[in-house]
């Protein structure tokens, strides 16, 4: 990844900005694989209540084919999970059968596990007005009912849209050279397993009960948000009770009004002087 001042970074904090599940979250964002009693460490004392694993697109699932890599993947998210934390794991939409077969039912079916498939599409608001994301099978009518049509407008929806400008108050706790393979010889053969004298239980708690279950994801006052469609009958009874005259219509249109600002009571009333004045 290309994130300037974040080459050698291998952890650091901030809140969830993306708007998955955990949106909003404490965060503490793990690059690569790292040792699992530093990130609980970390954790613990940025409070953070999520662990964002493959951070900075840095999960590659054509590891996990090794069963000792995928051991370690499958303990690390599994001890989290036990604790209370959310983890979020982002890959490659393309590898999601592969990560699929390698992680336990345990995983797949926790509340608080969010796998985050990233879809990288270059363009997308200039491309073509009528792009359309497809979610779809791995062939015809084999594991699933059917496939997904998203048209550009429902993908680029502003309650899920999240700026590049709202990444920037992520703070560096972590940074060190270990490669994956020095980590994997590290872990192997030692079990991951939680060690009460070393867990602070009133931070476990407090844990479980800032995460609650939440899957909604969005945020009802983003920064980036679009304005909101209005709906169009409102805006008519809004206007007709500002507009008194056709001087006043014409002020709102110079404004940039874009409905008939003089509206259906407005005329009624044109037409009850009209009739008057004959």
């Amino acid at each position: 990844m290309s994130r300037k001042g974040y080459e050698e970074v291998v952890i650091y904090v901030g809140t969830e900005a993306e708007h998955t599940p955990a949106f909003s979250k404490k965060t503490l964002f793990v690059v690569g694989l790292q040792f699992t009693k530093d990130i609980e460490a970390l954790a613990q004392e940025h409070k953070a209540t999520h662990i964002f694993l493959g951070a900075n697109y840095s999960f590659d699932a054509s590891k996990i084919a090794n069963k000792s890599v995928a051991n370690l993947w499958n303990e690390q998210i599994t001890y989290f999970l036990d604790l209370g934390y959310w983890v979020s794991l982002s890959y490659p939409a393309h590898q999601h059968k592969d990560i699929l077969e390698a992680f336990t039912s345990d995983i797949w079916q926790s509340k608080r596990f969010v796998p985050v498939l990233s879809v990288k599409i270059p363009k997308i608001q200039t491309s073509n007005p009528n792009l359309t994301v497809k979610i779809d099978d791995t062939d015809f009518d084999t594991t699933n009912p059917g496939v997904w049509c998203m048209h550009y407008h429902e993908v680029t929806d502003s309650n899920r849209f999240t700026g590049w400008n709202e990444y920037v108050n992520d703070e560096i706790v972590k940074v060190n050279k270990l490669t994956m393979e020095g980590i994997i010889k590290e872990h192997f053969g030692k079990k991951v397993k939680t060690d009460p004298d070393n867990l602070q239980s009133k931070e476990v708690i407090n844990i479980s009960s800032a995460n609650a279950i939440d899957i909604t994801g969005l945020d009802p006052n983003s920064i980036s948000m679009l304005k909101p469609e209005t709906d169009e009958k409102e805006l008519n009874k809004q206007v007709q009770v500002k507009i008194k005259s056709v001087e006043d219509a014409a002020a709102m249109y110079a404004e940039g009004a874009t409905v008939d600002s003089i509206g259906m009571e407005a005329t009624k009333k044109a037409r009850t002087k009209a009739k008057k004045a004959q």
